[in-house]
Parts: structure tokens; sequence; C-alpha cells
């Protein structure tokens, strides 16, 4: 007798392979997706707010390797720097530190002021002023006339005009320094020399007024190094009496070469 196949062995024969199908194509989808999905940060390169969060952390590393080779090159440079400020800082102009050529040019400043506002005429400072318009006056009972020339670096260029209006400013600026009213121009301190600046480089020193006053004027005499001792250099203060005269509405005489040009 031949033996039939029963009906229920094919029914699970069917499912098993099924299954089995199945399973492999599970499989090769899930490879698929692996191979198709590019990496989660080159996807997020390709988008704008990627794009843009690339480019910033470049210039970030761009400004930070500058930095660095800048900060190196100071590095390299600054012992030789430093050395070199020091040098220039402690430099003199007469050969002496530059705290006593301060000193030195606040005491000829002192000196030159107390011959300015030294006098025998029994004047006004404002009337001296105008008696050294009368050339036949008698200058030395206005002021201390040789030790003002002495102290004062007249250069070829300053004229008798230049010269008188030099000797009225210096009379009329150091009675504003007269505050005990007393004829005598000093420092307040004898370390205020510490506010005169010093330019070792020209053989200037600027003397601030107000060492000598608290409520003088905000001007400084300028002082050269010349012949071996400070001198008071007058341009800088006949311009700023012309400035101030031009603003105030006030025009003051012409002298010297702008006489000329009458």
């Amino acid at each position: 007798m031949s033996r039939s196949k029963s009906p229920s062995s094919k029914t699970r024969t069917k499912p098993e392979k099924t299954s089995s199908g199945s399973g492999s194509a599970k499989k090769k989808t899930s490879t698929r997706k692996a191979v198709i999905h590019p990496n989660k940060f080159v996807a997020y390169t390709r988008t704008k707010q990627g794009i843009v969060t690339v480019l910033m952390s470049l210039v970030i590393v761009c400004l930070a390797a500058a930095l660095a080779v800048v900060s190196i090159s100071k590095n390299e440079s600054g012992g030789s720097g430093s050395d070199q400020q020091v040098q220039k800082v402690s430099r003199s102009v007469s050969g002496a530190s530059s705290d006593k050529d301060k000193a030195s040019a606040m005491a000829a400043a002192a000196t030159l002021l107390t011959a300015a506002n030294k006098h025998s005429a029994n004047l006004s400072a404002d009337d001296r002023v105008k008696a050294f318009e009368d050339s036949s006056a008698d200058r030395s009972t206005l002021a201390d006339m040789s030790t003002i020339d002495s102290l004062t670096r007249f250069t070829n260029d300053f004229d008798n005009d230049l010269r008188k209006t030099t000797y009225q400013s210096l009379v009329k600026v150091s009675s504003l320094l007269d505050g005990n009213n007393d004829g005598k121009i000093e420092a307040r301190s004898s370390d205020l020399y510490k506010y005169v600046y010093l330019d070792s480089e020209t053989g200037t020193a600027y003397v601030p007024l107000q060492v000598f006053f608290n409520n003088a004027p905000a001007f400084s005499l300028e002082m050269v190094y010349v012949d071996g001792q400070w001198k008071f250099a007058p341009y800088t203060l006949l311009d700023a009496i012309r400035l101030s005269s031009s603003m105030s509405g006030v025009h003051p005489q012409q002298t010297g070469s702008d006489a000329s040009q009458k």
C-alpha cells in the first residue's frame, strides 16, 4: 500500500518557509537602511544651521591661532623691549638722575618767576605791564631783568617786540602765583617735582604752574637744557596768551613778524 502525505504536514512546512523567508527579508531590509542613511554629523553639516556652526568654529580656531602667534612674538621680543623702556625712563639730561633734572627745572622756573615778580616801583602788576610799553622807562625797577635774561632762551627770531611781550607775560603770570603777596615764587612742596614732565630725548621739561600756586592757570612753563642749565623757552607761553586772547575776543597787540606784515 502506498502512503499518502498528510495535508497537515504540507501546511506546517509552508509557514516554516514563509517564516524563514520573512526573516531573511527583514535582515536584508535593515542592512539596506544602514547603508542608505549617512552619519548624523555629516547630515547635520549639510543643513543651513550646520554650515553656520562649522564656519563659526573655523573662525574661532583661526582667531585662537592668531592670538597664540602674537603672544609668542611678544614673549620673544619682550625682554629687549622692557630693557629699552627702563633705560629710556631712567635716562638723564644733565647726567644726574631724571628726578634731579625735574627738580632743577622746577627750581629754575621758580627763580625766573620770582625775578619777574621782583620790583622796586610802587606799581601794580598791570601797571608794570603797561610801563614796558614806554621805551624810556627804567625796566630794572619793573622786574629783575638781568636774572630774567640769563634764564630765558631767546633765539635769533626774538626781536625787541617779542622780548618785550615775553617780559610782560612773565610779570603778569608771576603776579598770579604770588599767593602770599611777598614777592617770592616757590614750589608749594619740594616733592612736587614729580609732576614735571621731562622729555629726555629733546632736553625739555614742562613745569606746571600749579606746583607754585594751587589756583594757578592750567599751563606749564617750557624749560630747555642749554649751556649746562635750565632756561625758559617763551614761545609756547606767547602762543598760549595769543590763543587765550583770541578766544576771549580780545585782539592782542601785534608784535615781531606779525607787525611787519602791516
